[in-house]
């Protein structure tokens, strides 16, 4: 959540006139920048990730690692819907959007979860979960946005 909270005060930062004067290449190049940041983000997760599991928790804690990459994709997919959010709907006022993708997310980790821990019970059923709802979050917010031609 740190690098969501970090991303969405420099766009309020830097970007305030879109919020008011959005133009699709405008949208686009920030979610580029949102895309490259996100990536980011989970290499160095991956790269720094398991010394700091091995550092902070030993042997006993390396299987957590797996978990770490698994909600890698959660950091980047939240950078998209909340540019996607934040950029396209809200100044449209397409509130309903927003509302809509929530329940998509969490039905899709609910059924993912329940389907999961009843084929497969593991610990990296929640994270799977989690992470893909993400993806379903970013997979409606780019659908419906090219709807309304953002």
């Amino acid at each position: 959540q740190i690098p969501n909270l970090v991303i969405g005060s420099i766009n309020k930062a830097l970007f305030p006139e879109v919020m008011t004067n959005a133009s699709s290449q405008r949208i686009g190049l920030i979610l580029s920048y949102e895309r490259k940041i996100g990536i980011g983000c989970m290499l160095l997760l991956a790269l720094l990730g398991y010394p700091a599991v091995w550092l902070l928790g030993g042997k006993a804690m390396s299987d957590a690692y797996g978990v770490l990459l698994i909600l890698t994709v959660t950091i980047y997919a939240g950078l998209i819907a909340g540019a996607y959010m934040q950029f396209c709907f809200i100044p449209q006022g397409r509130y309903s959007l927003i509302v809509r993708n929530r329940l998509w997310a969490l039905a899709s980790t609910l059924v993912l979860m329940v389907a999961g821990l009843w084929l497969l019970p593991s610990s990296m059923i929640a994270a799977t979960a989690l992470s893909v709802s993400g993806l379903i979050e970013v997979a409606y917010c780019r659908a419906k946005a090219q709807v309304t031609g953002d």
